[in-house]
This record gives structure tokens, C-alpha cells and sequence, in this order.
């Protein structure tokens, strides 16, 4: 069914359209409850990763979805004013400030609860994550101890993490004075563009700030294809379609931050490219490459990511808007095909990591849940006539 661009003729459709607006809310009130009561966020503060549905257990606390949690449950506070909200926040940035920082002020990557244990490598790309939240949990409560923590992880980022044409190194880990790994996240890659936001959040606190996300984009310029797509690491053909996202998303904020149309106008490449690889059904793929082109396996994270590149860049992609609307309504319906509807309360509401191989990983995702309550929200917002690009650049998560 294909749906209206919002402000179009609606003539006759005003009672499916509030139908639709009742059934996603109703949906994205169950990811909220999630959040909030199934045990992903530990009483401590922490997030876990994600729920193993076979286990029935969580693997480990992960960094950089304390940082994702902390930017979500301040999006929602900003928005309803809920002061549990601000309160689950503040008890995981205390947390990770208590828990997870090295010596040199890098937060550490893992932390297994049921041993005490962490795993203390250190990634730049998990740092800004947090830093960002910590940035904007200290502007909300006005305690300086968040922003003390954001500079000295900024300032390690900085000084141990960046190279000289731009890039930061990915992945450090302590124990071996060894950089990099095996996989795209381990190495440097065009996903590296978000850590500008971070970066642009401590201008005009940390010397260099801005000129280190200019030069930082500027690389990551180079690994754009004519087409829009980006490849994930140097050296590579193929595209993560996740971290491309990543790519799209942190040269929008920084071109606009900047001033810069060239990242901008990146970045909205980028967005289109994504139009081009959706599935009838929806979704837009896990990885591409040019010769095997698209797999056949889906990344919730990344269709999260996609429906909100679209609604951010709608505005200036009118000369198509019913195909363009049509497109954000595959998506978000399946988006929440992904949902798990099972009874266990620990998974009820939240959202499957991915499809592998035809099949649901029963992995409940942390991240992939974070994200779609931002993408279902803002959907809900641009359905209603109420949603600001800038505003939503602003809150990005």
C-alpha cells in the first residue's frame, strides 16, 4: 500500500493514516517498555548488549551501548520530561565513570558481570559514542564531572587514537600495545565520520576540536563511490551497509555544523544510494559488494539508520515524494517485523538483531532497539506535520 507524502492531499485517507499512527505507536510504547523494564538496563546503570533468547542470559555489558543508552533515555526526557528518565541516565553515567575508564581516560570496551571482569581494549569509535552522551548529560544536569570525563577520553582520542591525514586508529588494546584487528570495526574506515559529532560537541572546550572533524571528513570523502556508496575500510571493495549509515550520518552533522556542503552533499548521496539497494520488502541489506551485489541478510541497526537518513533528507528529495514516502513505510513496516512479540518479558518489545540465512538471530539488540526508537518517533513526527530536520540532526542518536 503506498501511503502520502505528509502535507500532500490526504483527501479520504484520514482515518487510515491515524489507524497507522495508533498501530506504530503502540509498537514503539512496547520498545520503550523494553527499555525500561527488561532488565537490558542492570539497576547499576549499565547496559548489556543484547538477550540471548536461547540462553536466556547477557553476555556482557558493552561500552558504547552505555553511550547509546545514555543519548536515548535523554532524547525521551527531552521529549516527555519524565524525570526517571533523566535519573536511569544519570545512574549509567555514573556507572561508567566508576566502572569502565582506563589510566589515560579511554573508556574500556567490554565488561563480563558475571566474573568482574573486562575486556580493556579501547575503541575510538566507542569513545565518541560516549563522549557524546556524556557531553549532553552534563548540559542537562549541569554536573561537571561528565564533561571532565568527556574532555580526558576527547584528549586520548586525540593524542594516542589520531593519525596525521585525518583517521584515528580503531582499535587499542593495552595488553599487547597493539593496534587494529581482523574485523571492519578494528580498523580505520569511512564509519569513523560519526566520531566528528563528538568531536564538534567539545569545540570550543578542547583546542583543535573543529578542525579535527573537518580533516577527519575530508578523508572520509575519499572512500565514496560515484554512486554514493561507501566502502567500509580502505583497501576494501565491499560496504557494511551499517557503518555506511554510520558514514552518512556523521558527515550530515558535521557538514552542517561546519558549514560545509560537500559533506552535506555526501552525506545525502549516500542517502540515496540506500533508496536504491531497498528490497521490496523493505529492508535494505547487511552487506554489498560490486560483484555479489546485495546479501540476503538484513541488519536492523542499519534499517533503523536508513528511515532516519530519509526523513532527515525528505524535504529535499520532493521531485519523487510518494516514492520516497512509499519507501519509508516498507521500512518501517519491516522494521517492526523485527519486533519480538515472544512472552518472555526480558524479550518482549525489543528488536532482533538481524535475519541470518533466512532466519531471526535470537539476539534482542540493545543498539538495534535504540535506534528504532528514534527512527519510529521521528516516522511518527513527519506523519504528523511535526518533524524538524534540524531538530532531529540535533537529537541524533
Amino acid at each position: 500500500m503506498d501511503y502520502e507524502w505528509i502535507g500532500l492531499d490526504m483527501s479520504g485517507a484520514e482515518t487510515l493514516l491515524q489507524g497507522r499512527l495508533e498501530y506504530v505507536k503502540e509498537r514503539l510504547d512496547l520498545i520503550i517498555n523494553w527499555l525500561l523494564s527488561s532488565g537490558i538496563q542492570g539497576a547499576p546503570g549499565y547496559f548489556h548488549c543484547w538477550y540471548d533468547m536461547t540462553t536466556g542470559g547477557y553476555p556482557f555489558v558493552y561500552t558504547e551501548m552505555i553511550g547509546h543508552g545514555i543519548s536515548t533515555l535523554l532524547y525521551l526526557y527531552e521529549r516527555e520530561g519524565d524525570r526517571a528518565l533523566l535519573d536511569r541516565g544519570i545512574r549509567a553515567g555514573d556507572w561508567l565513570l566508576d566502572n569502565v575508564v582506563s589510566e589515560d581516560g579511554a573508556f574500556v570496551w567490554k565488561y563480563y558481570l558475571e566474573h568482574g571482569e573486562q575486556d580493556r581494549a579501547q575503541y575510538a569509535f566507542d569513545n565518541s559514542v560516549c563522549i557524546s552522551a556524556l557531553v549532553d548529560l552534563s548540559r542537562i544536569v549541569g554536573r561537571k564531572r561528565y564533561l571532565d570525563a568527556a574532555i580526558r577520553a576527547g584528549e586520548w582520542l586525540l593524542n594516542w587514537m589520531g593519525e596525521s591525514n585525518g583517521l584515528f586508529k580503531a582499535r587499542y588494546d593495552p595488553e599487547t600495545g597493539s593496534f587494529g584487528g581482523s574485523r571492519w570495526s578494528c580498523n580505520p574506515g569511512s564509519y569513523q565520520s560519526k566520531i566528528g559529532i563528538s568531536l564538534l560537541k567539545l569545540a570550543g572546550i578542547v583546542d583543535g576540536m573543529e578542525d579535527r572533524a573537518r580533516r577527519l571528513c575530508e578523508w572520509v570523502l575519499n572512500l565514496q563511490e560515484s554512486d554514493g556508496r561507501f566502502r567500509t575500510n580502505p583497501g576494501s571493495r565491499n560496504t557494511y551497509v551499517h557503518a555506511h549509515c554510520y558514514a552518512a550520518e556523521g558527515l550530515l552533522y558535521t557538514g552542517r555544523k561546519v558549514s560545509e556542503p560537500r559533506f552535506s552533499e555526501a552525506a545525502h548521496e549516500a542517502s540515496k544510494w540506500l533508496r536504491t539497494i531497498q528490497k521490496p520488502g523493505g529492508a535494505v541489506g547487511r552487506w554489498y559488494g560490486p560483484e555479489d551485489w546485495l546479501s540476503i541478510d538484513d541488519n536492523t541497526e542499519a534499517l533503523a539508520q536508513a528511515v532516519r537518513l530519509w526523513l532527515i533528507y525528505g524535504g529535499q528529495d520532493r521531485a519523487e515524494p510518494n516514492v520516497l514516502g512509499s519507501q519509508i513505510e516498507r521500512a518501517v513496516d519491516r522494521l517492526l517485523s523485527l519486533q519480538c512479540l515472544d512472552n518472555d518479558p526480558r524479550a518482549y518489545g525489543g528488536l532482533h538483531y538481524a535475519v541470518l540465512d533466512g532466519n531471526l538471530v535470537p539476539h534482542i539488540n540493545c543498539c538495534a532497539s535504540l535506534f528504532a526508537i528514534q527512527a519510529l518517533q521521528m516516522y511518527l513526527d513527519w506523519r504528523k506535520g511535526l518533524f524538524s530536520s534540524e531538530l532531529a540532526l540535533e537529537e541524533l542518536i
